[in-house]
């Protein structure tokens, strides 16, 4: 934002018309920044940012679930069991945020 330093003793005195556009600007600024920010918490593009971040998170728990059902699937029964309750988790982690939401 810019800003507006008052006359001192020896610099130029303002015009009344200096002074209202100055204002206007800044009033200008000030709708631009009120506009940013009221589309940032604009409640649908919030729901959007939170369903895109929900999406990459899933995208990556489910490759590392696969990865880790590929090393169960080798017989490996302690991760088996972790894998279940990891998966458990998951489900009610996203239950629980789906209600909320509602």
């Amino acid at each position: 934002m810019r800003q507006v330093s008052p006359a001192k003793s020896g610099d130029e005195i303002r015009s009344a018309q200096q002074i209202e556009n100055d204002i206007k600007r800044q009033r200008e600024d000030l709708e631009q920044t009120v506009n940013e920010l009221a589309g940032r918490l604009d409640p649908k593009n919030l729901a959007q940012d939170a369903q895109e971040q929900a999406k990459e998170k899933a995208t990556e728990a489910a490759g590392a679930a696969k990865d880790f059902l590929e090393e169960a699937k080798k017989g490996n029964l302690l991760n088996i069991a972790v894998l279940a309750g990891s998966a458990a988790a998951c489900l009610g982690v996203v239950i629980r945020k789906a209600r909320r939401s509602k």
